[in-house]
């Protein structure tokens, strides 16, 4: 009679181990690259969409506002500085508003309002009041037709900038009581 010594390998040998260790890290680190980069992109995306919201917000209000106005002017003779407009029907100089892109550099530049941003400015017998409407504008025109005399409308470009992504929006504004 002879005896067999019956030897069962159960379990996982070290390099075993090893070898799944390395590999799952390997996994995880992918895994983490690549959630990593769809948070990046998300935050960019969420950015330059809220970024552009602004700007065509800012747009809808600038042509409503517009549309029903009684004069139409350019703001300190630049039609990249600004435009203004007269809302009622008392003397322009009483009660107006301005839109004014407050650039560095410009020669109506405001130090005392946040540079690359668009504001109204409110002209209320003597006083001013700004209210920012867009941050972040690297670039506005206002462009009225005719350049001269009675504005009949007026195009507006502006451009914004989110992190490294810059969009410009464009809308175009009928002055209603100027169409005859």
């Amino acid at each position: 009679m002879t005896i067999q010594n019956k030897q069962t390998n159960k379990g996982f040998t070290l390099v075993e181990v090893l070898i799944s260790l390395v590999i799952i890290a390997i996994l995880m680190l992918a895994i983490t690259t690549a959630i990593n980069a769809s948070i990046i992109n998300y935050t960019v995306n969420e950015d330059t969409f809220k970024a552009m919201n602004a700007a065509r917000q800012t747009l809808l209000r600038i042509t409503t506002e517009l549309r029903t106005a009684n004069e139409v002017f350019t703001a300190g003779g630049s039609v990249q500085q600004g435009l203004g407009f007269d809302d009622d029907n008392d003397a322009v100089s009483e009660r107006f508003h301005t839109y004014h892109y407050n650039k560095p550099g410009d020669a109506l530049y405001d130090n005392t309002l946040a540079d690359n941003a668009l504001y109204l400015i409110t002209h209320i017998a003597g006083t001013d009041t700004s209210y920012l409407l867009c941050e972040n504008v690297t670039d506005m025109t206002f462009t009225r037709t005719p350049s001269t005399g009675t504005v009949k409308n007026v195009i507006i470009s502006m451009t914004v900038m989110s992190g490294d992504v810059e969009k410009t929006v464009s809308t175009a504004a009928v002055i209603r009581r100027n169409m005859d």
